[in-house]
């Protein structure tokens, strides 16, 4: 049983010298190679601190970039906003001018069509036609050519001494 024994210990005790020769193989042999790994990074940290610190400035100038471009936006939706409404106005302006014009030549169409059929003289001035052409000729004086704008008025006149 003692031999048994000791025939163990000494198996236990050649293992455990195979192993300690293999942990101190792979201690050599890694030494290095971790030595190159830690060089290399302490090597490496002063690029990347440097990108570090470059990108933290990229992001400080893209936020302010951000922003401007933000209150950009805004003065743009107001400025839209400001044009939208000024086009409304004109948009309604353009509308009543063209209404006006447009029964400011339909009363000349119907002013013309009864001088043409001879209606002329009294019975043609007392009409609604002709009060409308009064109305023309009186808002559009300065546009008119002198000689024109008498002549119209003249005519116009003739027929309002009867009232």
């Amino acid at each position: 049983m003692l031999q048994t024994m000791q025939a163990k210990v000494t198996a236990e005790g050649e293992k455990e010298e195979e192993l300690f020769k293999k942990f101190m193989c792979y201690c050599s042999t890694n030494k290095g190679a971790l030595g190159d790994s830690i060089a290399a990074a302490e090597a490496k940290s002063p690029e990347v601190s440097a990108a570090i610190e470059e990108s933290t400035g990229e992001k400080a100038q893209l936020d302010e970039d951000l922003k401007a471009h933000g209150a950009d936006r805004e003065n743009a939706k107001a400025s839209l906003a400001e044009a939208n409404g000024l086009r409304a106005k004109q948009a309604d302006a353009h509308a009543a001018r063209k209404a006006e014009f447009g029964s400011n030549v339909a009363a000349l169409e119907k002013a013309i069509a009864a001088m043409e059929k001879g209606m002329a003289g009294p019975g043609f001035l007392q009409t609604a036609t002709a009060q409308t052409l009064r109305n023309l000729v009186a808002s559009r004086e300065s546009d008119m050519v002198e000689m024109d704008r008498e002549t119209v008025s003249a005519f116009l006149s003739s027929g309002q001494t009867s009232s």
